[in-house]
């Protein structure tokens, strides 16, 4: 006579297929579960003042008169940015996925949105590569 599945059995198999079926958002339970796994974490996006040195060098493109003092992404990255603005007096936010870039002269831009809206950004988790099949 078969003993019935222990309740760990059961969480085991059931949870399984939970991960690798089921979408929250658009992507798989198992991306976002990856995602919060690795460690990544929210970067606030912070500035400091330009020393006098840097004035001079950017002075030409901008007259911006601040720097980021953050971890900043790679060019051609994708990334999650949390955005925020005001709505009738409330300040609210928002996430949504940007690209950044990164010009020599200019500095640093997204495709999608000012850096001056960006509260805080992320590294995009990649993109599931399991069963790669025509015609899904």
């Amino acid at each position: 006579m078969a003993t019935a599945p222990t309740m760990d059995e059961w969480v085991e198999k059931i949870g399984n297929k939970v991960i690798n079926e089921f979408t929250y958002n658009g992507k798989p339970l198992k991306e976002w579960i990856e995602l919060m796994a690795s460690g990544t974490e929210w970067i606030p996006v912070k500035y400091r003042d330009m020393s006098q040195e840097e004035k001079e060098r950017y002075s030409e493109y901008t007259e911006a008169t601040k720097m980021f003092d953050c971890k900043m992404p790679e060019h051609q990255e994708s990334i999650l940015v949390t955005i925020e603005y005001e709505y009738r007096g409330e300040k609210r936010r928002y996430v949504d996925a940007d690209v950044c870039e990164l010009d020599e002269d200019y500095g640093y831009s997204l495709k999608k949105h000012d850096w001056e809206d960006v509260v805080a950004w992320m590294p995009m988790i990649d993109v599931y590569r399991g069963d790669m099949r025509d015609g899904c």
